[in-house]
């Protein structure tokens, strides 16, 4: 992107738009318009899964555009009463970092309230993403659902 919001040759040939496109602010509009129209939107399934255990189960893609979202479904189950809980990423195709801090968010509210947390069975990308960061280390992350289950309450 050059200093007026233009794209630069390179960058326009490895996004695909053809030579005589390059160069104009409705050009890196459509662009955005492309890659937002290419994104799956993120649905929410929040559930009570026995006394103080609850799954929120994301799927699609996790970023900065909907972790209110997330945080918000997190915290309505642990304000609910639940103290293990599980973040079902199987159905994950993409988080970025804010949807990273959203969850590390999550796992501190769950810790001060003397619960647990567990990420069950995240995509390779996103399973990748937790290594990169090292919160790998942090976060139990199993492979499924119900061994995730059997961690938060053991």
């Amino acid at each position: 992107m050059t200093e007026s919001g233009a794209l630069c040759s390179a960058c326009a040939m490895n996004a695909g738009i053809p030579r005589g496109r390059v160069g104009s602010r409705d050009d890196s509009a459509d662009l955005e318009n492309e890659v937002t129209d290419m994104a799956t939107p993120l649905q929410i399934d929040s559930r009570v899964e026995g006394e103080g255990s609850a799954v929120l189960a994301l799927n699609g893609e996790v970023d900065v555009s909907n972790t209110a979202q997330v945080r918000d479904a997190g915290v309505k189950l642990l304000t609910d009463g639940a103290t293990r809980l599980v973040v079902d990423l199987s159905r994950t195709e993409y988080m970025d970092s804010a949807g990273l801090g959203t969850l590390v968010g999550m796992l501190k509210r769950v810790k001060e309230a003397g619960g647990a947390m567990a990420i069950a069975g995240p995509q390779p990308r996103v399973r990748r993403l937790f290594e990169i960061t090292g919160l790998d280390q942090i976060f139990s992350i199993c492979e499924d659902l119900d061994t995730a289950m059997k961690e938060v309450s053991a």
